[in-house]
């Protein structure tokens, strides 16, 4: 009877599930048997011996290969993945940057309502329609010193300034016809004027006073 010998070998879980799957697609049912195989072989070969030391060098060996055949596919993917991450991390933290400097730089660009009507001179309702909150606009802008005033059930916001011009011009056109009084007020203040005074005019607060022959805008 062969007198046999208890050879035992410590590896990870993964390392261990690994080298189960190489020893099940060389046709081994089991890893022992596979590494049974491996150290026959080893041991078999020209030169060798039986010796505990060598034979622990042998297998050593032997099995470090097998496991590095294994390992180094996935090493390489780990290494790529790491690079990918790393990469990552580094747009996000540039792109979180920039972002902080935006929002440092933003309040100083952000034109608020009041400014932007002093440029736009005229805001009608279908300019801000897309607002969720129209009217909460209009009455900001009329809390900061906007001219605001419904046309036909519509807010219309004019700059103070720009009102004041407005009706001045308006109350020194003399021309009845309302197309033609328009023209002469597109042609001093903007094609925006002239669709204010249209609007004015057609809803009734603006109207031609035959007995001084001018147009005239009652303040709102």
């Amino acid at each position: 009877m062969v007198e046999k010998v208890v050879l035992k070998i410590e590896l990870d879980r993964e390392l261990y599930r690994r080298l189960e799957e190489r020893a099940r697609s060389l046709g081994y049912p089991l890893v022992v048997d596979y590494v049974r195989e491996l150290i026959a072989r080893d041991a078999s070969s020209p030169g060798g011996g039986v010796d505990e030391k060598r034979l622990a060098d042998l297998v050593s060996r032997r099995v470090e290969r097998v496991v590095a055949d294994i390992v180094n596919p996935f090493t390489g993917k780990i290494d790529e993945l790491a690079r990918r991450v790393a990469d990552l991390v580094e747009r996000l933290e540039k792109g979180e940057g920039e972002e902080v400097q935006r929002v440092e730089q933003e309040p100083r660009q952000r034109m608020g309502a009041i400014e932007r009507l002093r440029q736009q001179k005229v805001v009608f309702w279908d300019d801000v329609s897309w607002m969720r909150a129209p009217d909460r606009f209009f009455g900001k802008l009329e809390r900061e010193g906007a001219v605001v005033f419904d046309i036909d059930g519509e807010k219309v916001a004019v700059d103070r300034g720009f009102w004041s011009e407005f009706v001045k011009v308006v109350e020194e056109i003399g021309v009845r016809d309302l197309e033609e009084a328009a023209l002469l007020v597109e042609s001093s203040l903007g094609g925006k004027a002239g669709e204010l005074f249209r609007k004015l005019v057609r809803s009734g607060m603006a109207y031609y006073d035959e007995d001084l022959g001018r147009w005239m805008i009652p303040q709102p």
